[in-house]
């Protein structure tokens, strides 16, 4: 089966959680059966962004952000390993790493993907910084003790940010193409539309592997 994970309001509650569907294809349609949140950190102001990751042992993981902000906190980045059909939890959630509100990120992580390189090292991309300005960037960490510890900044900047065909860019999935190429996808405003109420575009980029920059091919 095809797994779908993905945000939601919950019923009654100005709060996201995570929720999950299946299908028998990857065009749908999907069905969610649960009854509770898959993920909901009410204590952290609640959960967004899923990503899943599947390491080269086979063990899965999801990734995702607690909210933070509707607590008064700096966001957070989790992983928490996946059961055998990806519906549920084999393993318990670890903190990878928060926001620093004295950093370029001013206290806002989100949008977590992981990526293991050909040496074997396991980086994290991540966005920061308030996502409907011009200052919304990508980060990167690195995670060497794997998938579920916590991870370290690999540059104090961001290696993705404003420039002057992409504004605010963020929302970075590294992966690898057909040809085993590094790729990434990552949204964007356009410039001189920045912010709500206009609309993002998605990028499909080549991941250099310097793993310090994204070269921009569209």
């Amino acid at each position: 089966r095809y797994v779908l994970y993905y945000s939601v309001a919950k019923k009654g509650e100005r709060m996201h959680c995570l929720s999950v569907a299946v299908a028998s294809a990857p065009e749908g349609p999907f069905v969610d059966s649960t009854t509770a949140p898959l993920v909901c950190q009410e204590d952290e102001g609640g959960t967004i962004d899923p990503s899943p990751y599947v390491d080269t042992d086979g063990k899965a993981y999801l990734l995702y952000k607690s909210e933070g902000t509707p607590v008064g906190r700096s966001g957070g980045l989790w992983s928490q390993q996946l059961n055998a059909d990806g519906t549920g939890f084999a393993g318990f959630p670890v903190l990878l790493m928060t926001g620093d509100p004295n950093s370029w990120e001013r206290g806002v992580v989100e949008g977590p993907s992981m990526y293991r390189d050909g040496e074997g090292r396991l980086w994290m991309f991540y966005s920061g910084a308030p996502w409907s300005s011009d200052d919304y960037g990508v980060g990167v960490a690195s995670c060497p003790d794997g998938p579920a510890s916590p991870c370290t900044r690999a540059n104090p900047r961001p290696m993705l940010k404003s420039n002057d065909r992409v504004v605010g860019p963020g929302g970075l999935e590294a992966f690898r193409d057909g040809g085993r190429n590094p790729r990434v996808v990552f949204h964007a405003y356009k410039p001189g539309k920045v912010g709500y109420p206009n609309n993002r575009i998605l990028v499909v980029g080549s991941l250099r592997l310097d793993h310090d920059s994204v070269a921009l091919d569209y």
